[in-house]
């Protein structure tokens, strides 16, 4: 899993949120894409997903539709152990 963000604190709240649900053996890479402190090869790789928008979630190199947030962090692309997240 690939997470796209440009150091903010909704997308720090986010990289935890997801952190707090994947299993274990999961790996989650964070890129930081703010302009000063992003590498070409995070550069790149963001531009290979044809990202538009931040935060960005990649899982098993697909672009995730962040609208539907909620339903990837109950479905088996993260974790097939999930429970409901709790909203506020």
């Amino acid at each position: 899993m690939e997470i796209f963000t440009a150091d903010t604190y909704l997308c720090d709240d986010l990289v935890n949120r997801v952190k707090s649900v994947v299993c274990k053996r999961c790996e989650v890479n964070v890129y930081n894409l703010n302009k000063h402190f992003v590498t070409e090869k995070e550069e790149e790789k963001a531009k290979s997903y044809d990202i538009q928008l931040i935060p960005a979630i990649v899982v098993d190199g697909e672009l995730q539709d962040m609208g539907k947030l909620g339903q990837l962090l109950f479905d088996n692309k993260v974790n097939n152990s999930l429970g409901p997240i709790k909203r506020k």
